[in-house]
């Protein structure tokens, strides 16, 4: 009877001293833009909405279509010596067939205008007063992309982004209001980014681990690395695990995700697959789908960056609902760390044809897509 009892709980602390809590990563991953637009030069309109917020939000979204390199930016103000009339009325309202006359003039294809809007509990920003411990902050962007040549509405829609718990209605810390309002703003704006232009997305993983046995201290030190965005050590930890044992199926699935990391998707693939051979588990299943995703994502994004994009018909917009992004303060403790789960996880897949798309890095493709 104690021997019965004695093992299990020398096998549950054993587990506990090793650290065997679920252990999560994350790195960032090259992903296209979700509107496909026949588009080489866009002017971004002034964005209106709450006058403290506006330019963040103005210059999150300049600034993200710029550095993804797929198109040339006009500002508002490059539109002005084009103007045949006044670009907006009294009201501050967009006088939009000035501005898409203008924008032909500079030889632009596409405008873009949005509006940021901030609420607090249900009210909006300048006419509130928040309850602290139970707020419901919310920043959203409503924005139009449209075609200088006929005015039509190549793509519409609202992103948002959320914060609920105490709220700091004084100082300077995370959760102030000031603070709060910046990163919803940040967040909304970076949303606007993704529908556009290709960017990177993180991407949160978790790691595999074992409380003894050969390859034990080295994937434990590779989880540290990688825990720490040392991805480089990570691989090379877990490399040493799968030579002390080439059947750790758990070695060679955080192999994967070193590899997929670094944006090398074949070495990444073949590593999933010799886990889910050795041993049938759902995560490495869902590694593969993920992967199979990424790496036609990455092909797609860098088609984009480098504008080879398709000409003709603008296919629809495959989102019609709104786009959101969530931050919940933690109960407890200054830290949170923002999370996403794949849309697809925990989903058996069939057995992919054909290779795998080029990785980052690979002969032929830009050095400066490769993200370490």
């Amino acid at each position: 009877m104690c021997r019965n009892t004695l093992l299990p709980c020398v096998y549950c602390l054993a587990i506990a001293l090793s650290g065997c809590a679920a252990q999560k990563a994350s790195f960032t991953q090259l992903r296209p833009a979700r509107v496909v637009a026949p588009m080489r030069r866009l002017v971004v309109l002034d964005i209106t909405g709450p006058a403290s917020m506006r330019a963040t939000a103005q210059q999150v979204i300049v600034d993200g279509i710029a550095r993804s390199g797929a198109y040339e930016i006009a500002s508002e103000r490059d539109l002005l010596p084009a103007a045949p009339a006044r670009l907006r009325f009294e009201n501050g309202s967009a006088n939009m067939p000035a501005i898409l006359a203008a924008a032909r003039r500079i030889g632009a294809e596409t405008v873009l205008a949005g509006r940021l809007r901030i609420e607090a509990s249900g009210q909006s920003l300048g006419s509130v007063t928040v309850r602290v411990g139970d707020p419901r902050i919310v920043a959203a962007i409503q924005y139009k992309l449209l075609d200088v040549r006929t005015g039509r509405v190549i793509d519409q829609n609202s992103v948002e982004s959320f914060y609920e718990g105490e709220l700091q209605t004084t100082g300077s810390g995370p959760t102030s209001r000031s603070q709060v309002f910046a990163r919803l703003t940040k967040e909304s704006a970076a949303l606007v980014v993704a529908s556009l232009a290709p960017h990177e997305a993180p991407v949160e993983v978790e790691l595999a681990s074992q409380a003894w046995g050969p390859g034990a201290a080295e994937l434990k030190l590779g989880n540290r690395a990688a825990r720490n965005g040392n991805w480089d050590e990570a691989m090379k930890q877990w490399n040493n695990a799968v030579l002390v044992n080439q059947e750790n199926d758990l070695a060679w699935y955080n192999l994967g995700l070193a590899h997929e990391a670094k944006g090398a998707f074949r070495r990444a693939h073949d590593a999933y697959q010799r886990a889910a051979a050795l041993k049938q588990d759902e995560r490495y299943l869902a590694a593969l789908e993920r992967l199979n995703v990424a790496a036609e994502g990455f092909q797609v994004a860098l088609a984009q960056r480098s504008r080879r994009i398709p000409t003709g018909r603008v296919p629809p917009a495959r989102h019609q609902h709104p786009i959101r992004s969530s931050y919940v303060a933690p109960a407890a403790g200054p830290n949170t760390t923002a999370s996403a789960t794949h849309p697809t996880a925990g989903r058996r897949l069939p057995p992919r044809q054909g290779p795998m798309p080029l990785e980052r890095g690979a002969v032929g493709l830009p050095q400066d897509t490769v993200r370490h």
